[in-house]
């Protein structure tokens, strides 16, 4: 059985990211060789290796840089402008990896995804501030920018809540908390990783950082309410187009 957590090691991720990603990728090949990858910098990134050093094709999406070379390009993602910037990549319908950290709506954007556009896996940043048992969403807010406080993102469980669903196990908790790695279940061998969609344990081999308190004292929503007001946005959306 791999224990994920002694195969951690850094080249251009923020932390071990890249030692995880390199492992899964041993155990389960690639099919695509594909990524993409929304929020991200040229010094530091979770494809960038595979870019690199395995010829992967890849699309980053930031909104702080830009460089066509390596393929970056500045933008910024919302729920409601996610599928338009995939449907422009040519390979988005054949993804091997989607990563996505942006720093507060990151669960709002993949809830949007449309199926077509569903990764192999998918690497997702986590508010790990919160326990196992706590369903915690923040609002959404389209122009949100992440103010340094313990109010943004999603919670773990809230992720388990809204990737479950969709055919995904979580495989890994990256060892800061800044990372969940889920993967397709039918992808996932018998035996061969441990603690599989363990989240109370997997949280617990967790350090996140700590987090300034929240002076605005905003509330927290549940995955369902979340959910739920989107599709009533959407509704609103199409009725007015």
């Amino acid at each position: 059985m791999i224990n994920l957590k002694e195969r951690e090691w850094r080249w251009w991720s923020q932390h071990g990211e890249d030692g995880v990603i390199r492992t899964i990728n041993e155990v389960i090949p690639p099919q695509y060789k594909t990524f993409v990858e929304i929020g991200a910098h040229f010094h530091e990134a979770n494809c960038l290796r595979l870019q690199q050093s395995e010829h992967w094709s890849g699309v980053y999406f930031d909104d702080f840089h830009e460089f066509h070379p390596l393929r970056f390009y500045k933008a910024w993602i919302t729920a409601e402008n996610i599928n338009a910037y995939l449907s422009q990549i040519p390979f988005a319908t054949s993804l091997d990896i989607l990563s996505l950290d942006i720093d507060g709506n990151d669960f709002y954007v993949w809830n949007a995804l449309q199926s077509k556009f569903y990764p192999r896996i998918t690497i997702v940043e986590a508010n790990c501030f919160f326990k196992a048992d706590e369903d915690k969403v923040i609002v959404y807010d389209p122009s949100f920018r992440w103010d340094g406080s313990s109010w943004w993102g999603c919670s773990a469980l809230a992720w388990c809540n809204l990737l479950r669903p969709r055919g995904y196990s979580l495989l890994y908790i990256e060892s800061t908390g800044a990372n969940m790695f889920f993967v397709k279940k039918e992808l996932i061998p018998e035996d061969t990783f441990e603690h599989v969609d363990d989240l109370e344990f997997l949280l617990s081999q967790v350090t996140p950082p700590v987090y300034k308190l929240d002076t605005l004292n905003r509330s927290f929503i549940t995955t369902e309410e979340a959910i739920t007001l989107r599709r009533k946005a959407d509704k609103i959306l199409v009725s007015e187009i």
